[in-house]
């Protein structure tokens, strides 16, 4: 039972940092100043969370990669060096939870007339 215990754990870690790392994105979109105060704060504090998650895991090493990018982005002001990093992410999610945990994808639609 403890080791079912420590997954969830893990698991639980894991989608704080996803969490974390997506607020990081969210503040890419925000020019003035103080948002420049607060992205830097909140990178700060998802880099140093991110550290603290377990080295083996691959999802650990997309939030990883996901925290530099939004770093990049930041710095260059260019949103999108992000998308790299965010569909790795997504793709990664999809896999491994399966289409259920995000909803169906939509019907494809044919090109028939």
């Amino acid at each position: 039972m403890v080791g079912a215990s420590s997954a969830g754990s893990v698991d639980a870690r894991l989608s704080q940092g996803a969490f974390l790392a997506l607020r990081l994105v969210d503040l890419l979109q925000y020019r003035a100043p103080v948002y420049g105060d607060a992205f830097r704060y909140q990178h700060a504090a998802t880099e140093r969370f991110c550290g603290d998650l377990p080295a083996d895991s691959t999802e650990t090493a997309h939030l990883v990669g996901l925290v530099r990018s939004a770093a990049d982005a930041f710095h260059d002001q260019d949103v999108r060096l992000i998308l790299p990093a965010l569909t790795k992410r997504w793709t990664c999610s999809t896999r491994r939870r399966g289409w259920a945990a995000i909803g169906s994808p939509p019907p494809m639609r044919s090109r028939a007339g």
